[in-house]
């Protein structure tokens, strides 16, 4: 089965690339943006009413306008129908501040730390591993 990613990013040139690095895998079926948090969680939403029967993984930038992703996944952890949906947080930044990786270490919905940009490797290995 294909999987589902959403992708949290405000940055449309990342979104474009990692869009066709995410496609080239052959194991995406479904690509949704956000380009904030707030979109993020209407897309959530949405997809909890119909779940995706693959699997469905979360991609979250953290320095975004709206609703960050630390924001974003403090609001998370108080929506418990919403973890049904998804399986797994990987966040997918350009900060080089070792803070937000211990940040995102100790938070117990991220599956992940992957710096940006997505590359092919980082996709084999962390989000696709089988």
């Amino acid at each position: 089965m294909k999987s589902t990613i959403i992708l949290i990013e405000d940055n449309t040139a990342d979104n474009y690339l990692h869009s066709i690095l995410l496609e080239e895998t052959g194991k995406v079926g479904k690509i949704i943006t956000a380009y904030d948090g707030e979109e993020a969680f209407k897309a959530l939403e949405q997809l909890s009413q119909r779940p995706p029967s693959g699997k469905c993984l979360i991609l979250l930038d953290i320095n975004m306008p709206v609703m960050n992703g630390w924001e974003f996944l403090e609001l998370y952890e108080n929506k418990p129908h919403l973890h049904q949906t998804n399986d797994g947080i990987f966040i997918l930044t350009g900060s080089i501040n070792p803070e937000d990786k211990k940040k995102a270490e100790r938070h117990s919905y991220v599956s992940g730390f992957i710096e940006k940009p997505l590359d092919t490797q980082s996709l084999a290995e962390i989000l696709f591993p089988d």
